[in-house]
Order: structure tokens, then sequence, then C-alpha cells
């Protein structure tokens, strides 16, 4: 009985490594060649076809069908990007899927990162392109408005003493003002009075 028991045993596991052995290839489940990376995005179902996420998208996730527009406040310059970049201060990045940031325009400032929207210059100031605060309007010039992108001279017979002016001060009738100046003169000797 014993025998018979370890024969039939014997057997069955012979048939069975045989079967197994010779039919291995529909035992094995191969996992698939190819599939997106981070960076990539597979337009097919089966991820047979990776492509590289082209500028003004981003591919985060492994196997995205679809690459992702570059949200408002973000910029992707180049491709194969997993993640947006942040607007930097002295910029603004207010649409969808852009490729660079914009400058801030001249008579505007940005002073935070990822900014959508650029915040006016003030009287008393002034802001080039590209700037990311106000400069105060230095001695010897006025900036008499808002949205000025540089500073205006002081004209002659006027002088502007302090910083931030935005009315230039005229010069006494006795007194000496070249554009520019920052006090008055005395048309004698140079000499300079306030």
């Amino acid at each position: 009985m014993i025998l018979r028991f370890f024969l039939l045993f014997f057997c069955s596991v012979v048939i069975i490594s045989f079967y197994f052995y010779h039919n291995k290839e529909t035992q094995i489940v191969e996992e698939p060649k190819w599939y997106c990376d981070k960076g990539h995005y597979c337009p097919d179902k089966n991820y047979t076809n990776p492509l590289i996420c082209p500028k003004g998208y981003y591919c985060p996730l492994k196997n995205l069908k679809n690459p992702v527009h570059c949200p408002l406040t973000k910029y992707c310059p180049k491709e194969g990007l997993e993640e947006p970049i942040d607007c930097p201060i002295g910029s603004f990045c207010p649409n969808w899927g852009m490729i660079e940031p914009n400058p801030c325009e001249k008579g505007y400032h940005c002073p935070k990162l990822n900014m959508k929207n650029v915040q006016l210059c003030t009287i008393g100031t002034y802001c080039p392109e590209g700037s990311a605060r106000p400069i105060i309007c230095p001695k010897g010039h006025y900036c008499p408005k808002n949205f000025m992108s540089y500073p205006l001279k002081c004209p002659e017979g006027h002088y502007c003493s302090g910083v931030g002016m935005t009315i230039p001060k005229p010069c006494l009738s006795n007194m000496v003002c070249e554009k520019g100046s920052i006090e008055m003169k005395s048309p004698q000797k140079g000499r300079s009075d306030l």
C-alpha cells in the first residue's frame, strides 16, 4: 500500500514537472518591455511608444497618456520636464503652457515668485522692465506720475533735493539751477545755498 502510494506520488510529480517544463512560456507573465517614465508620455494604450514631453508641458508621472499643460504662474522651457518651473521674481506668467516667463513690463514691478499679474509703480518711484520692486526716484530727478519706467531729470530753473520727489522745486530768482540740480547755487563763485 505504501509502495503504491509512493509510485502514484512519484509519477504525478514527474508528469506535472514535465507539463510545466514544456509549457513554461504560458506560465510566465512578462512585464511590458516599454513604459513611459517621468518626463515622457505614451498616447497608445500599450505604452509602447514613449514620446518626450514637449516644451510648454510637463509629465510628472509614469505612464501618462497625455502631457500636462504648464499651469498659470509657471513655465516649462524645455522638453522632458517632470515639474513646471516657478515664475521668477521680476517676471510674470499669465498664460497656460508658457515656455518662458515675461519680464515685468516697464512701469510695473513683480515682487514675488509665481506672479500672474503685475503691480503698478506709483508716483515718486519708477520701474524699468524686469523690476522686482519699485525704485525710489533719486536726488536730482522727479517721478510725477504712476507707471514711470525711468526718472525725469530735474528741469533747468528747478532743483530736486530729496529722493522720491514728484514735483521739482523752483529755483529762487537770484540763484542758479542747472538741469538735474539737487540744490540751488549762487551765480557767484559756484557757492551753493539751500
